[in-house]
């Protein structure tokens, strides 16, 4: 059980490192063009801000998701079956599974921030966020068929 519990684990964070990276990708193509090539794109940022004299762009993607989800268990034992007496004992094995339905939150999010120059043209950018907070910039991606 600990097992599938781990690789399910990586292979969310590959998931997840796969959208960013693909996130950060498309945003290297556009280094070197306008803001407003970004923005037809990917829509308006959140926020607007001077850093140490340096413009920055922010998106932000967030929303949760509240669900329930199975947690499976299995319990292994013996037991006596049949015991009229002490000499007369006959014992068996025994495997029980259950599934209990707990539930969760998951907490989706994706922050891009965008450097610029005076003139509005990207220098640097950088992603950080999760799979399927991520996920919305990609369909703006690919469906701008920025490559």
């Amino acid at each position: 059980m600990k097992n599938i519990l781990v690789i399910t684990i990586l292979l969310f964070l590959v998931a997840a490192c796969s959208t960013v990276k693909y996130v950060n990708k498309q945003l290297v193509a556009v280094e070197g063009q306008h803001i407003d090539v970004l923005i037809d794109i990917i829509g308006f940022p959140n926020r607007e801000q001077v850093i140490a004299g340096r413009k920055a762009y922010i998106w932000n993607s967030e929303d949760t998701v509240n669900s329930i989800a199975p947690v499976f268990s299995t319990t292994q034992g013996s037991a006596v079956i049949n015991s009229n007496s002490l000499n007369n004992r006959t014992t068996g094995t025994y495997n029980q599974s259950t599934t209990a339905y707990v539930p969760t939150t998951r907490r989706n999010s994706c922050t891009i921030t965008v450097e610029v120059d005076q003139v509005g043209t990207i220098l640097s950018s950088r992603t950080h966020g999760t799979r399927r907070g991520c996920k919305r910039y990609v369909t703006d991606f690919k469906l701008a068929k920025v490559r």
